[in-house]
């Protein structure tokens, strides 16, 4: 029986349901309207595959069902974030859909091998761009499963119809297919060869480099003379849109694509990267030098007196402790893993604390806490209230055995003068001194937190008898922020892994994340980014927000349910509590 596919479309738009064929894991935003078009839609979708069996793919519709199938069949993972009956529909509906596919699969191998040409041909009217994508994707994400099952695996020629058509989805998959490429070399000069400077640009230099840098970093590549060929090809023409960008338009283009190319040549060993170097760094003079002619700046205070409540009652700040600043204290889940609760939402009974990307929910993350404590800088009964909570946490954290005679109150006695000296000339006009104050207690913050991590890192190893990652992690100078987000590397408390990947985003760098924050990096190596000019209360607000956390969380961590915070802890951390050697006081 062949599905009426034309007559499924209709009543999918009839019903405004929304199911693209790209996949999106639980922390897409799109995926909360996703399930919602299933779970109003529940009759239709409960006797989907029974009205509409997808029993064949012979044709562009059939293969539009079949990924579509895929699609619903993925949608599994997502029940641990439903109600009990949502989450049934879904498990049933994810079963049909897994049963249609595993009798369907060789059938949509075929297909897509015989008609590669017709499925990547241009985009037309008629033609569906998700479907491409799709089936593109399928190709890359399956190869093995192709091999193993027509044990022939996929031809060349439907990976050169690839390579012609979706050059930006074989590029951005490069490491991949890596295999592919040693099997068949011609695919690489057939992606590469013929392209131009814009060629390059409209696929992603960013994605074009990493690929050639991969593949050169192998050391037994067979393609490195042939990278070096395509390098010095896109050095002349990347020199040569250098010398022509007279214009601001251009200029702007022409430090972005000269920043990646010198990047790239250095990472290669490139005897041209000082001769882009200084191509780089005249092209950024010119830029700046247009900006300062013809760009605008804005600039504007926000009164503290305007600003949102803060988290704690000032009139009365000895009744609620530090905790509550970072920690909940009424929720059940951490605030890291639970950023619904935390940023004040009402989550939905589907797509639960999971509607937002990770890196999406740490910038409104940071924007809340970075609010919270500016209020604490410029308020100054609430600031004298937060220095004397601070110094009492710190001074029970320093009785504890753990710490092995090193005096946390003495350093943060000294972090506590350097916020006082920023909370005096926080109002003050902008200028050197000013800058200096907030550099210093910025930077210090970062030292600090990441030496607090690291002693309470080498306790949970010594309590938990736990073997370092490697060796060296034992001495406390080779513990890097890095570390924390290691998936061996076991801490206790409320430092789960989600919490300290969130600590390292704002620290340092995460492999796989191009956008980190990198505050102690950037600080500390007065990177580019940094100028005298962003050393401002902003920035001392946003690490005295990470210190807090960290120090919470090691307080929390001997007297939990103690001062008003009560955190549920992970399992691993209840089967350590006799381990624990207890606080020898509390904070009211």
């Amino acid at each position: 029986m062949k599905p009426d596919i034309e007559q499924l479309r209709i009543l999918f738009a009839e019903k405004d349901i929304c199911l693209p064929l790209r996949h999106c894991g639980a922390d897409d935003i799109s995926v909360n309207r996703e399930i919602d078009s299933v779970v109003k839609n529940r009759g239709f979708f409960e006797s989907l595959y029974s009205d509409y069996p997808l029993t064949v793919v012979y044709d562009r519709d059939t293969l539009w069902y079949y990924f579509l199938t895929e699609k619903i069949s993925g949608m599994s993972g997502l029940c641990n974030y439903l109600d009990n009956d949502d989450a049934e529909l879904l498990r049933l509906l994810s079963g049909q859909a897994g049963d249609a596919l595993s009798k369907t699969t060789p059938e949509a191998v075929q297909y897509i091998k015989e008609n590669a040409e017709e499925i990547f041909s241009d985009p037309e009217p008629e033609q569906d761009p998700e479907l491409q994508y799709s089936a593109a994707d399928f190709i890359i994400r399956n190869q093995k499963d192709f091999i193993t099952r027509t044990q022939e695996g996929i031809s060349s020629p439907v990976f050169k119809t690839l390579c012609r058509r979706q050059p930006h989805l074989i590029v951005s998959r490069f490491v991949d297919l890596r295999q592919i490429f040693t099997d068949y070399p011609e695919l690489f000069s057939l992606l590469f060869r013929d392209r131009s400077l814009q060629d390059f640009l409209d696929i992603g230099l960013d994605d074009v480099l990493d690929a050639w840098r991969e593949e050169f970093s192998e050391a037994y590549s067979l393609f490195r003379s042939s990278i070096n060929r395509y390098a010095d090809r896109l050095c002349d023409e990347a020199e040569s849109f250098y010398e022509s960008s007279s214009s601001e338009g251009k200029i702007l283009k022409a430090v972005s694509i000269l920043r990646a190319v010198r990047l790239f040549l250095k990472q290669i060993h490139h005897e041209r990267v000082r001769e882009f170097a200084g191509y780089a760094r005249d092209a950024e003079q010119k830029l700046l030098d247009y900006l300062f002619v013809a760009g605008t700046a804005q600039k504007f205070r926000i009164p503290s007196d305007k600003a949102p409540p803060p988290k704690w009652n000032p009139i009365d700040p000895l009744t609620v402790p530090l905790t509550e600043l970072t920690h909940q204290s009424t929720s059940a889940v951490n605030p890291w893993q639970n950023p619904e609760s935390y940023l004040g939402r009402s989550p939905q009974s589907y797509a639960a604390f999971k509607c937002l990307s990770s890196e999406r929910f740490l910038s409104e993350l940071e924007d809340v806490n970075e609010q919270n404590f500016l209020i604490i800088l410029y308020n100054k009964d609430i600031f004298s209230d937060y220095i004397k909570k601070v110094w009492r946490v710190a001074r029970i954290i320093s009785k504890q055995p753990f710490l092995s005679g090193y005096l946390l109150s003495d350093d943060v006695s000294m972090l506590l003068s350097m916020l006082i000296s920023v909370r005096r000339n926080i109002g003050a006009p902008d200028n050197r001194h000013k800058e200096a104050l907030c550099y210093s207690a910025s930077m210090f913050l970062c030292s600090l937190t990441e030496k607090l991590l690291r002693i309470f890192y080498l306790y949970c190893s010594q309590i938990r008898n736990i073997q370092p990652v490697t060796k060296h992690i034992r001495k406390q100078q080779y513990f890097t922020l890095g570390c924390l987000a290691d998936k061996r590397i076991k801490m206790a408390g409320s430092f789960t892994m989600e919490h300290r990947k969130g600590l390292v985003y704002f620290l340092s760098r995460i492999r796989g994340m191009k956008e980190c924050r990198s505050y102690r990096n950037r600080l500390a190596h007065w990177l580019s980014a940094m100028t005298p000019k962003s050393m401002t209360a902003d920035l001392t607000s946003r690490l005295l927000w990470l210190f807090t956390d960290v120090l919470n969380s090691v307080y929390l961590y001997f007297v939990p349910g103690k001062g008003g915070a009560v955190i549920p802890l992970p399992s691993q951390h209840q089967s350590q509590s006799k381990n624990r050697q207890p606080l020898s006081g509390s904070v009211k």
